[in-house]
């Protein structure tokens, strides 16, 4: 046995077929019946894959939930179909880290099986090094959301806020100019939305969104917002909140970057998934302007490429109340 170690709950012959993918990994199929745990640590995993195949929903929640109850590795799941948004949430919320389309799946054409067989190829190898693919959270529900945006984003952070509070703090760098970062809080407030500008020493509290305000950046340090004297053009800095967010919560927040011009948030949004936090990237089609998210997916920064709806899908799970229980 060679390479990092890689659990397939799958039968053999996938795994075989699989590992015609890869290099430096072992593909080891098992059963959950069989005792995981405890494992010499030479042959501990890297990680989990589980090919949903004919399961229902229900059942790969259960063998995902099994698998963290162990020990808390990422789980990759493949897919031979499309699944609907609602299963996905589903999944992600029990503790899997990514969904991918099975490579192997007859389904696909040609060159979209080269497609998934690339993704599929950076998602593992993501397994075995610090950087993106690693977050072991418990579930796809985060304790902070830190969204950035620039041109296009007020009316996309309506669509996104509008509704009852969120059960967890929001942090918000939106391009403004100076004067206007008020104007913007109160028609979003308009919406439904708690929302209002950040001022230094704030702290971030369930059921509120900061705005940052359009002359500096807002940064979150020891659990507390500061404003801070802005270092770059777009201001307020995205780069420089997801940063801050990323070194202070790691895999316990979620980082959204929005429509807008030029590159920043990306790094930022780099930063949040090297720290195991789930990141997402608005759709380019959906995007006024689509600089800013196609920076961050250029750089692989982002888990997900998501459309405003499926955005506010996803952060209308945290108005029910679930929070991370990252590792």
């Amino acid at each position: 046995m060679s390479g990092s170690v890689i659990w397939l709950l799958g039968d053999k012959a996938t795994a075989a077929a699989l590992s015609e993918l890869l290099e430096g990994f072992t593909l080891v199929p098992v059963k959950m019946v069989d005792p995981l745990w405890p494992v010499p640590r030479e042959t501990r995993p890297v990680g989990v894959l589980i090919a949903v195949g004919d399961r229902s929903v229900e059942e790969t929640a259960r063998l995902v939930d099994a698998v963290h109850r162990r020990c808390p590795l990422t789980v990759l799941l493949l897919t031979d179909r499309a699944l609907a948004l609602e299963a996905s949430h589903a999944l992600l919320k029990a503790g899997a880290t990514g969904l991918m389309r099975n490579p192997l799946s007859p389904a696909l054409s040609d060159s979209a099986r080269g497609r998934a067989q690339a993704r599929f190829k950076r998602q593992l190898q993501g397994l075995s090094a610090p950087g993106p693919g690693r977050p072991l959270r418990r579930d796809g529900l985060p304790e902070l959301v830190a969204i950035g945006s620039s041109t296009g984003g007020p009316q996309v952070l309506r669509e996104l806020l509008i509704g009852a509070p969120f059960k967890v703090p929001v942090l918000i760098s939106q391009h403004i100019r100076a004067g206007y970062a008020g104007e913007l809080a109160r028609w979003l407030c308009d919406c439904g939305a708690s929302t209002r500008l950040a001022v230094d020493g704030d702290l971030p509290t369930p059921g509120q969104a900061l705005l940052a305000p359009g002359d500096r950046d807002m940064v979150l340090a020891d659990g507390r917002i500061q404003l801070l004297p802005a270092q770059a053009m777009a201001v307020p800095s995205v780069d420089r909140l997801f940063s801050s967010v990323a070194s202070s919560l790691g895999s316990r927040a979620a980082g959204i970057l929005l429509t807008g011009m030029g590159q920043d948030g990306a790094r930022g949004l780099l930063s949040l998934r090297h720290a195991g936090a789930f990141t997402v990237a608005q759709t380019a089609e959906s995007c006024v302007v689509n600089g800013m998210p196609q920076a961050g997916r250029d750089l692989e920064a982002a888990w997900e490429s998501w459309s405003p709806r499926q955005i506010r899908h996803y952060l209308d799970a945290l108005r029910q109340g679930a929070t991370s229980t990252a590792a």
